[in-house]
């Protein structure tokens, strides 16, 4: 796919860092198949539920908001013609809103009919090599990390590559990567990528876009993982498992 970006005036440090705000919108791809030959042979009757939901991350589009040391990182909302496909794409990529003030981390999670404020850790351990690419003609260098996480009392580690642009000077990324010396032009999470499709520089934040979390309670990550599983323990009750 080819990618357009709207370049408003020339990157420098000191634009970036002005009292307006630049809008990175990113849209997914997924770079395998969603199942291997192996699952779907080992899980035959969930791949009809699985027909249509490629086609759906495609049509997905976020974007990242950023201005001074703030970022929001959300989902937009677009119409789809399959509702059920859309769902469950929505929820392989985490549809979960992400808030950066400097350190300060929060993600608003969705969970049963409900949205919790949980605090989350950056990811800032990162491996960088020389190796580059050119992503529409802005030189990128790559970095790789890797994410930890906790799935039916075992823990996943999924692997994550990042493609950054240290001519954009904004250390920020989908959702809770960043902390790279430059903007995150791609990232790819395991079977899912992010892609950097356009940059709006020194756009008017008429409705600051930061929100005020003022006495909002804020869970740990902890806390919200003993929560869902509470949640999904009634569920399961009242369904009869």
């Amino acid at each position: 796919m080819r990618i357009f970006f709207l370049l408003i005036f020339y990157f420098s440090l000191g634009s970036f860092y002005a009292q307006n705000i630049t809008i990175i919108t990113y849209n997914v791809q997924t770079n395998e198949p969603l199942m291997s030959s192996a699952e779907k042979a080992e899980n035959p009757s969930i791949v009809d539920i699985f027909q249509g939901v490629e086609t759906a991350l495609n049509t997905l589009e976020f974007k990242l908001q950023v201005k001074n040391n703030k970022s929001k990182f959300t989902l937009q909302d677009i119409m789809q013609i399959d509702e059920r496909s859309s769902k469950i794409a929505k929820g392989l990529v985490d549809d979960s809103q992400y808030f950066r003030d400097g350190q300060k981390s929060i993600v608003k999670r969705f969970a049963y009919e409900k949205s919790y404020l949980v605090k989350y850790n950056l990811i800032k351990k990162w491996d960088i090599s020389n190796d580059t690419k050119t992503i529409n003609s802005n030189l990128c260098y790559k970095a790789t990390t890797t994410k930890f996480v906790e799935s039916k009392d075992k823990i996943r580690e999924i692997p994550v590559l990042a493609w950054f642009c240290p001519k954009i000077p904004l250390p920020f990324g989908p959702k809770q990567y960043g902390d790279l010396p430059g903007l995150i032009l791609e990232l790819s999470e395991g079977r899912i990528t992010f892609l950097a499709t356009k940059i709006e520089l020194n756009q008017k934040d008429e409705n600051d876009f930061f929100p005020n979390f003022g006495k909002d309670k804020i869970y740990s990550e902890e806390e919200f993982t003993l929560i869902a599983r509470e949640n999904t323990r009634k569920i399961q009750g009242n369904r009869g498992f």
